[in-house]
């Protein structure tokens, strides 16, 4: 049986379909009443207006044959809405069509088509499918046509197969004159090599144990070796935080904030120290609108 999916776009369509009654949702209205203005459609998203032809239901079945024209169907997505007017019978329901250029039977035929035209059951070659007249072996490599009906992979070794006729050209191309240049380019490339590593004989000597860079870098490593083990003292007043502090002032106030007791009022915010005495406090205020956070100053 033919089948009409997917719908080709811009030819007259038949779908079938059922509307939910009002009455008894669990079943689909029969001797369905359509009348001007229940059935419109849409076209690519734009609303189109009714359709030509209202469906027609199969006797009392409940089911509706909706032809769709040419020009209903001239797009890419045609959506058909079923909106009772009168609003007694049925549910409101979309029915939406996406369209193609051809069916599934056309796009088949297609496919059959042109099998038969190459000679192929789709998968494996036919024996007479390349022929003497359609066969050039001047650009076939390495494939050679033997006779009209049988084409064979080229064999090594006889003067007049294919490979051997490639190997006697890549033969010409590496004449003396060839190597020579390349030879020489690969002297010129050496040499290059070799004053690059002059170059930079200096500094491989200098990262050597010993050498100006290995000394620089064990210098910085005796230098900051200590401060895994420098202990920081607390910050005791307002003079240890001022605007531009040392990193070890900066780094204990964040230190004590987030490890000593914290306290806060409604109107004040306070450091404490490790043994919970208030060192610096700073006003706070809400006026609703903005809230205000002063500076740490002295306790």
């Amino acid at each position: 049986m033919a089948t009409a999916l997917p719908p080709p776009k811009g030819v007259a369509f038949t779908f079938y379909m059922s509307l939910v009654s009002q009455a008894d949702t669990d079943i689909m209205q029969t001797s369905v009443t359509l009348a001007a203005g229940d059935v419109t459609y849409f076209g690519d998203g734009s609303a189109l207006g009714n359709v030509g032809t209202l469906p027609v239901e199969i006797g009392t079945t409940g089911v509706l044959a909706c032809v769709m024209a040419n020009s209903e169907m001239d797009y890419d997505c045609v959506v058909v809405r079923f909106h009772d007017v009168a609003g007694s019978e049925y549910q409101d329901h979309v029915v939406e069509i996406y369209t193609a250029a051809q069916t599934l039977d056309a796009i088949d035929a297609n496919v059959d088509s042109i099998l038969a035209d190459t000679g192929t059951d789709g998968v494996v070659l036919a024996n007479d499918a390349i022929t003497l007249s359609k066969f050039d072996e001047s650009t076939a490599f390495p494939l050679v046509a033997s006779d009209a009906g049988a084409t064979q992979v080229a064999r090594v070794g006889a003067d007049s197969d294919t490979l051997e006729t490639l190997s006697d050209q890549i033969d010409l191309q590496a004449t003396a004159t060839a190597l020579t240049t390349h030879d020489g380019k690969l002297v010129t490339a050496a040499a290059n090599v070799v004053l690059a590593l002059a170059d930079t004989g200096e500094l491989q000597a200098d990262w050597a144990d010993g050498g100006r860079l290995d000394l620089l870098i064990d210098a910085i490593l005796a230098d900051t070796a200590s401060l895994n083990d420098t202990v920081l003292a607390e910050i005791t007043a307002a003079t240890d935080v001022p605007a531009t502090p040392t990193a070890r002032q900066a780094l204990m106030l964040l230190y004590m904030m987030a490890r000593n007791n914290s306290q806060a009022t409604a109107t004040e915010r306070r450091v404490l120290n490790n043994a919970g005495t208030e060192i610096l406090d700073a006003t706070m205020s809400d006026d609703g609108t903005t809230f205000s956070a002063g500076q740490l100053g002295d306790a």
